[in-house]
């Protein structure tokens, strides 16, 4: 069954030295974005591209997956779950999105957490999205040991509800695009004759990329495909202590703004802010368009499984961005899942009638 027409988009990862834009999406898409009322999972579904719209346990998937948060930090931190997961869906989540680690699958302690993680989200009527860390694939040994891991996880977890239960092959892939559609369809027929009913959720590479979103589809009427959304990088990652170029944005505006550009412009970052000031306002919807077209020619559905900003950006900018973002997917009919509920782009304690709150349409 074919869970309906959706569309997810993952953000270009910058790579034009100035952080903003893939060249590819230089050129926007004409596609109106359709008028909806936030919040509803009924909104997700009607505001599909025109086709069939999803029946019965498809617009269940699709409500399910129509907001969510990763949550990756906190099952990092080796602690019991359930209070978080209650809290989450209080904040008016409905799916929460974890990395399962390949190497741990073999750790019989890891195996029982992962459990309990996996069954207090069922508990809680909360989707839970299991993926696994950029695969690259350096020898055929890799490639095995990324076959076996889904094995496991698919065996283990099919009996339980497959409504809740979604497995994204992989995050941001680094390999080249058509040598990584060919092992993403391994993995997935692997998946797929262990958990026939499970939505499968799949990627582009590299780095899950909008641009990299295939050209041909696999035959499985019950497959989405996901996307990052992340542009412009120099806004959403202004800051970051791991990424030396994006340190020098730190207080950059979200919109552009003239005299804040001015005042962060020198001679490291005049380029990047020359552009940001020219394209930066409509990056988001080019990436959202492209995601559109895509999902409309190959009748497929699509979604955002990570979108978010650095901490270190000013809360205006952060508020501003996040609300464009979720605003210009809603209308898209994209389901998201924001990067990340703690940690460096963390976005908890969501404060009821806060700006974060407000952003994400959680009030």
């Amino acid at each position: 069954m074919r869970i309906g027409r959706g569309l997810i988009t993952l953000a270009a990862a910058g790579l034009l030295v100035s952080g903003l834009i893939s060249p590819r999406s230089m050129t926007p898409l004409s596609i109106t974005p359709l008028s909806i009322r936030s919040g509803s999972a009924e909104t997700l579904v009607t505001a599909l591209p025109t086709g069939p719209l999803p029946t019965g346990r498809q617009t269940q998937r699709l409500a399910v997956l129509s907001r969510g948060a990763n949550i990756s930090t906190l099952f990092e931190a080796n602690r019991d779950l359930s209070l978080d997961l209650s809290q989450i869906a209080k904040d008016g989540f409905r799916h929460v999105r974890v990395f399962v680690i390949l190497e741990h699958l073999n750790d019989p302690v890891y195996l029982h957490r992962l459990d309990r993680l996996v069954d207090a989200a069922v508990e809680r009527h909360l989707g839970i999205i299991l993926t696994m860390s950029s695969p690259s694939f350096a020898d055929d040994q890799h490639a095995r040991e990324q076959q076996d891991g889904w094995q496991l996880l698919a065996q283990r977890y099919a009996l339980r509800d497959p409504d809740l239960i979604f497995f994204e092959l992989a995050n941001e892939p680094t390999m080249d695009g058509h040598a990584w559609e060919r092992e993403q369809e391994q993995i997935r027929q692997t998946v797929r004759r262990r958990a026939p009913d499970n939505t499968i959720i799949l990627v582009g590479s590299p780095l899950s990329m909008v641009w990299s979103l295939p050209e041909s589809v696999p035959a499985d009427d019950n497959v989405i495909y996901a996307f990052h959304l992340y542009q412009p990088m120099i806004v959403t990652h202004q800051g970051a202590d791991w990424d030396p170029q994006y340190k020098p944005f730190r207080g950059l505006a979200y919109p552009p703004d003239p005299a804040n550009i001015k005042r962060l412009t020198d001679a490291k970052t005049a380029e990047a802010l020359k552009q940001y000031a020219a394209h930066g306002r409509s990056m988001l919807q080019r990436e959202i368009d492209q995601a559109t077209h895509w999902s409309t020619e190959h009748n497929m559905p699509v979604m955002v499984t990570e979108f978010g900003v650095f901490g270190a950006a000013p809360a205006a900018t952060r508020a501003a961005w996040l609300a464009e973002a979720r605003q210009r997917m809603q209308a898209g009919g994209i389901g998201w899942t924001i990067w990340e509920y703690q940690g460096g782009f963390g976005i908890a304690p969501v404060r009821r009638g806060g700006a974060i709150a407000q952003a994400l349409g959680l009030n």
